[in-house]
């Protein structure tokens, strides 16, 4: 299955369990957000928002980058850049929270996801999915 499938798969059949991980309340802000970096502009897969204030800018927001094959390295820095620059990018007044999703993650990029105060959320193409 592609990477597009898969990404669609999470919007239309899996924000149950989104939800069920992140908030009652989480609410698809964008699909394929452009991310404008001093590097050009680049694709956040998915970006979320958890609809909790009347002042949108003071909501929580997470980026979610999505992985289709295992997760080995340089997905954190990619994800927190993404995060970082959404941020600033809509005017966020929390820091934008940071998620990848892969079927199986190294012991290396699980580590790095620690240290960075990155979520890696193991899923699988049934839909099932756990934060580890």
């Amino acid at each position: 299955m592609r990477e597009k499938e898969i990404q669609y798969r999470f919007v239309e059949e899996w924000m149950p369990q989104l939800r069920n991980l992140l908030g009652d309340n989480l609410r698809l802000y964008s699909f394929e957000f452009p991310v404008r970096t001093k590097d050009g502009t680049k694709y956040a897969d998915l970006v979320f928002e958890l609809d909790e204030n009347e002042n949108p800018y003071k909501n929580k927001m997470v980026v979610l980058e999505l992985k289709k094959d295992k997760v080995d390295s340089g997905v954190v820095e990619q994800v927190l850049r993404y995060s970082r620059f959404a941020g600033l990018q809509l005017y966020r007044k929390k820091k934008v929270s940071s998620i990848i999703a892969g079927p199986s993650f190294s012991q290396w990029e699980i580590s790095m996801c620690r240290e960075h105060g990155v979520f890696p959320l193991q899923y699988d193409l049934k839909g099932n999915m756990r934060l580890l």
